[in-house]
């Protein structure tokens, strides 16, 4: 079912692999039917003409008259046959009566086995036990008209076709008990030997039966038939015409063909989805009562119970003070407008964290509340530990137990809702459900997987797409289903937020063994150390206790917790990446959907940490599906790139080129393409509707290896044991830079010249389509990282404030007036937003005061500069009114030499000792005029 293709999109695939067909042969007949009537559906013809393979040999089965059965002689026949009937009688063995699936799988096991030929163990004597009734099987109920003498004609023709096309004694008596019914059930049954050996006896029991059979068709000779239903006293007069296939092939309206529906989403705009209670499932365990949803969809860890764990209260008892901590507004420095205006953000920016602070919940774990933690590490330490360690273990305890029954009702539901869509018989089972599910397993029907049951879930469609995958199902059943499948990937979703709590309580559980065996002797290495292990513990248990307590921010649980609405899209990807969305995380992916379903644009600012690359990114994948301009192609192409995590040739050296943080760099590539394993396949199958997506993770490991960890090790052994390449490198680190660089432009390089044949045969519009796409995607990542680094606009504003500042127009006063006022508002604008963006990303990274204090040492350059831009430059350009004649703002070593009679053109400035150039412009002017 994953390559099920539309009419469309079959042709389209004809014509791109033209070359590649087959030309010979009947695969060739095959291909050119398929595409004839591929053409007809698609134009909405009544018929298709049809290429004829080469006629069979012989034309037909039943033009083929063998009386051999009544010939005159001892009815043994050749020594070749009685071989043969020996080798039969040898090899057979009685199949166990019955009917349906049974029967079906005994016919396959002979079609397939090779097992029904005339010598074999199923050929004559089974098939003449199924024409002479001794032998009980049928696929279909007697009152449907099934027989076992029935089943035995369908597959004597299918007997080898040398064995059909050729005369013979065996081959006789089937062909006249098939033509004769009733003379068939008269004759005589077969006994087997009871021991295999008798058949090289004179008391051979299939030599005995031939007997009996040649001397009862002998005296029922005046009454047998041929199969043209002539008497077969005589010759068959005119043998049935041989079949020819028709010429021409009649369709019917195309909704008739049923294999040409393609299993998929066409959307993923379903932004709200109602999630029932399940009851009566057809498979065990898959059941979701209203308890189980409310806890699903509000606070999944809840039912472990959470209450026992974990404690929750006010952060603060009241709410701290708003306003500035200190007082600036009287100093002298803060009376201009730039100033009063920060002082006023920053103002505003206190009151926004105190109405935080008032509504914010501290949670904690029980038995590592504040007073417990100090308790580990004074006197009564051991019994601390002993009391923290047994309520850790019954954590642990809890969390593996709710993953074991999660994990059984998630398969469960899985299988609850994929039985529902794909027709799985329900009692009483309908003769039409059956003959549907039987068509499902045939290929003649949609079959619906797991991933595509997803992606439904997401479209605005899903439930109408189901009813016309199964038009037995309903719309009742197939919210059912869908409600089954949510069901899944809730219990799945808690399944991995369980098991990330695993390690941390482990971890916890060796901290607090750790200060057990400190109290019992050992004694910490020193105070240092004891203040780390005490702090490193409190904030682990408030890390765990936060993980535990983490809600579905994308839910809302309804009345009673009967029915919940949640965003399927968001609960898919918690489903296939194991995260828990943060609220902010959840209202930034919506801010971005709605803008872009609105045609508006939207560019906001994130820290490190924030998930821009495991979160927003993927998310964001939703997004290319609405880029209609661009081919399919391209579109897939988009999406392809957004679930990739970070390229692994150029995500390192990028960031060493841009002097960056190249050790995280190197973590986040491998753990983002490791994670890709397990993630990427269900995203793939998720946005592109199909089945079986798989990754080796051999190869992705190797290339990490080979690409990335061997040259890193390489390079730092190359530098630690060789101290003369190490200054080596030194001096030259400008030119391995550079060739570094060079070596990184190649990679874009090799890749377009890989797929030149695909890039020629675009149009001039899709290849303009395609990078403004690509650029529009790569400054969305751009904005991001430059925005957690320093701020979104600031730096770029400020860098066009100084800019414009020493580029002035040269026209009147006024105007020249509103440029400085504009470059002026520029340059503060972005400095306060530097600032700004400084300040929080301090406040948020770090928590004490003496870590934001090393933070701060780190970047005084960081503050230099932008002290300069905001203080030093907006004096130079204020401080003195320039000449407007001739306005222009140059270097002083770019200043002409006036002479006598012209006026210095321009106002021209030194670095030092004159830092405004004012006495150096007064110097060099001419001097005024002698009064007359």
């Amino acid at each position: 079912p994953a390559c099920r293709l539309s009419p469309a999109e079959e042709a389209l695939l004809y014509q791109e692999h033209k070359a590649t067909l087959p030309t010979k042969g009947n695969d060739a007949v095959d291909v050119l039917n398929r595409r004839a009537v591929l053409k007809a559906i698609r134009a909405g013809e009544a018929e298709a003409p049809l290429a004829l393979p080469k006629p069979l040999v012989p034309p037909s089965f039943d033009a083929v008259a063998d009386g051999s059965c009544l010939d005159s002689g001892d009815g043994l026949g050749s020594l070749l046959e009685a071989a043969q009937r020996k080798g039969a009688a040898a090899f057979y063995s009685r199949a166990a009566e019955g009917t349906g699936a049974e029967v079906a799988s005994i016919v396959h096991e002979a079609l397939e086995g090779g097992a029904l030929t005339l010598g074999g163990s199923r050929g004559f004597f089974f098939l003449y036990e199924l024409m002479s009734g001794s032998l009980q099987l049928q696929l279909l109920p007697s009152e449907l008209g099934d027989s076992p003498h029935s089943l035995a004609c369908v597959l004597l023709r299918m007997l080898p076709q040398h064995e059909t096309s050729s005369r013979g004694l065996l081959q006789s008596i089937l062909r006249t008990m098939a033509a004769n019914r009733a003379v068939a059930a008269a004759l005589p049954p077969y006994e087997p030997p009871a021991q295999k050996s008798e058949v090289l006896t004179k008391e051979d029991p299939s030599k005995q039966l031939l007997l009996a059979v040649h001397d009862a068709l002998q005296a029922k000779r005046a009454s047998l038939l041929w199969a043209t239903g002539e008497p077969m006293s005589g010759a068959m007069s005119m043998p049935p015409p041989a079949f020819r296939p028709p010429d021409v092939l009649r369709l019917q309206p195309t909704a008739a063909y049923r294999e040409l529906i393609v299993p998929r989403a066409t959307d993923v705009a379903c932004a709200k989805l109602r999630v029932a209670t399940v009851k009566g499932a057809a498979v065990e365990g898959a059941d979701m009562d209203a308890a189980e949803l409310t806890a699903l969809c509000s606070t999944p860890l809840s039912p472990l119970p959470l209450d026992r764990f974990v404690r929750s209260a006010a952060a603060r008892r009241d709410r701290p003070g708003g306003g500035l901590p200190f007082e600036l507004r009287k100093h002298p420095r803060a009376k201009s407008p730039i100033a009063l205006e920060m002082l006023s953000r920053l103002a505003a920016d206190c009151e926004l964290y105190a109405d935080a602070e008032a509504s914010r919940t501290m949670v904690q774990l029980d038995c590592l509340r504040p007073r417990s933690v100090q308790a580990l590490f004074g006197p009564s330490a051991r019994t601390a530990a002993t009391k923290a360690a047994s309520s850790l273990r019954a954590l642990r305890s809890a969390l593996e137990q709710l993953c074991v029954a999660d994990e059984g009702a998630a398969h469960a539901a899985a299988e609850a809702a994929l039985g529902l869509v794909n027709g799985v018989p329900r009692d009483p089972p309908s003769r039409e459900l059956l003959s549907h599910r039987l068509r499902v397993t045939g290929g003649r029907e949609p079959k619906v997987w797991f991933e595509l049951l997803v992606a439904l879930s997401m479209s605005e469609h899903g439930v109408a797409a189901l009813c016309h995958f199964n038009p037995y199902l309903g719309e009742q059943l197939a919210q059912r289903a869908l409600h089954l499948c949510a069901a899944a990937m809730l219990r799945t979703s808690r399944i991995s937020q369980a098991r990330r709590c695993l390690p941390q309580v482990d971890d916890l559980l060796g901290l607090v063994a750790a200060a057990e065996k400190a109290a019992g002797g050992a004694g910490w290495p020193s105070e240092e150390v004891r203040l780390e292990a005490r702090t490193e513990l409190g904030v682990k248990a408030d890390g765990l206790a936060s993980a535990l307590a983490a809600g579905r921010k994308h839910a809302t649980v309804g009345g009673a917790g009967a029915e919940a609405t949640l965003d399927p899209r968001l609960l898919a990807f918690e489903f296939a990446s194991t995260f828990v969305l943060r609220g902010a995380q959840v209202s930034l992916v919506s801010d971005f959907i709605a803008k872009a379903g609105g045609g508006e644009s939207l560019c906001c600012q994130m820290i490190m940490g924030g998930g821009k690359t495991t979160v927003i990114t993927p998310l964001l994948a939703l997004l290319p599906t609405r880029l209609r301009f661009l081919p399919a192609e391209f579109q897939v192409g988009f999406l392809l790139f957004c679930s990739m995590p970070t390229t692994i040739n150029s995500g390192v050296a990028l960031v060493g080129t841009g002097r960056g943080n190249v050790a995280m760099a190197l973590l986040l590539t491998l753990a983002s393409n490791l994670l890709g394993v397990f993630t990427v396949p269900f995203s793939l199958s998720l946005l592109l509707q199909v089945s079986d997506v798989r990754i080796d993770a051999s190869p992705l490991l190797a290339k990490l290896l080979m690409m990335i960890l061997l040259p890193l090790l390489l390079g730092k052994a190359a530098r630690d044991w060789s101290p003369r390449l190490r200054e080596r490198l030194k001096q030259r680190k400008q030119l391995v830079s550079n060739g570094s660089s060079l070596l990184l432009c190649l990679i874009p390089w090799m890749k377009l010249s890989q797929s030149e044949a695909a890039l020629r045969s675009l149009s001039g519009s899709e290849c303009a389509a395609l990078f403004a796409c690509g650029a529009g995607v790569h400054a969305v990542y751009l904005a991001f990282n430059f925005g957690a680094a320093h701020c979104l606009l600031g730096t770029p504003l400020a860098i066009a404030g100084t800019a414009a500042i020493w580029v002035p127009p040269s026209h009147e006063e006024g105007a020249l007036v509103a440029w400085y006022a504009g470059s002026y508002f520029l340059l503060v604008n972005g400095v306060t937003a530097q600032m700004q963006a400084y300040l929080a990303s301090i406040q948020e990274l770090f928590t004490t005061g003496a870590s934001r204090k090393r933070a701060i040492a780190r970047q005084v350059p960081f503050l230099t500069v932008s002290q300069l831009v905001s203080a030093v430059l907006p004096v130079i350009a204020f401080s003195y009114t320039p000449d407007t004649t001739e306005t222009c703002c140059i270097p002083a070593s770019g200043c002409p030499q006036p002479d006598e009679h012209d006026s210095l053109p321009c106002v021209c400035y030194r670095d030092a000792p004159d830092l405004f150039g004012v006495h150096d412009y007064r110097a060099r002017s001419p001097p005024p005029p002698p009064p007359p």
